[in-house]
């Protein structure tokens, strides 16, 4: 324990040896010589304090939270504490702040724009499949054709490869541009409908009508009804159209799936 030195907290009682008779009324008279605190340890002093070798005289001084000046002389008398307990009166607050949705830009007449010219009008007996976009199973790399990332999250569609390549002579940055984002309405013979956009290219190889769409996983369940992982299940009979807008997270070289 910390052994406090100061005036109004420690008493410095010169005293006589064990059991003997005080002879004088000063602590000069009192006091036993000493060059250390070990010359003083078998001195009487009072319970609560310690020993003190002060000016070659031996003392004590009472501990932290007593006091030589209360109570009876010659003693170290506990120091009353007042305690008071508070309970805060708290009241809680819960705040339930939802993410904030993605940004969206919608670029109205973009298609004519663009120069675009393939899937005009109503496309018709449309075959709906499903993709991963990160699978190797699918050929995918979580990369899309329109070059940025993207997640089954994206609500995207890749229409025919070489319908889009041709309409801009093969090159692929130009039909990147003009296709890529495009906003479309697929409708499923039994009433399901999704908006959504172009965000990926169909490997011809797999393009079983000239209007059938790869679609993203995600939202295929939207179309399907149900979600499924097997790749025997397809809508048959949809169709589509173009609305002639583009968002433009899902424009050639935008967002994609990044803030998602």
């Amino acid at each position: 324990m910390r052994i406090a030195f100061s005036t109004a907290a420690a008493a410095l009682v010169a005293f006589l040896p064990a059991l003997a008779a005080p002879t004088g009324t000063s602590l000069a008279e009192r006091a036993v010589g000493c060059k250390s605190t070990f010359q003083c340890r078998t001195l009487y002093r009072p319970s609560n304090s310690v020993a003190t070798c002060i000016d070659n005289a031996c003392g004590y001084v009472c501990l932290d939270g007593y006091s030589a000046t209360l109570g009876r002389v010659g003693q170290c008398t506990l120091i009353p504490t007042s305690s008071s307990s508070t309970v805060a009166s708290t009241t809680t607050t819960t705040t339930t702040t939802a993410a904030p949705s993605p940004t969206v830009t919608i670029t109205p007449n973009a298609m004519v724009a663009a120069g675009v010219t393939g899937f005009q009008g109503m496309n018709t007996n449309a075959i709906l499949s499903w993709y991963n976009t990160n699978s190797g199973q699918d050929s995918t790399n979580g990369n899309s054709w329109c070059g940025y990332p993207y997640t089954n999250d994206v609500p995207g569609v890749a229409p025919s490869l070489k319908t889009m390549l041709n309409n801009f002579g093969g090159n692929y940055e130009a039909a990147a541009r003009a296709y890529c984002g495009l906003e479309l309405v697929v409708t499923t013979p039994d009433g399901r409908n999704k908006t959504m956009y172009i965000a990926d290219a169909f490997d011809d190889a797999w393009v079983l009508t000239p209007s059938s769409l790869d679609i993203i996983h995600g939202s295929f369940t939207d179309l399907f009804g149900r979600h499924t992982d097997n790749k025997l299940d397809v809508v048959k009979r949809a169709s589509w159209q173009f609305t002639g807008n583009r968002n433009e997270r899902y424009r050639f070289k935008g967002a994609g799936a990044r803030g998602l």
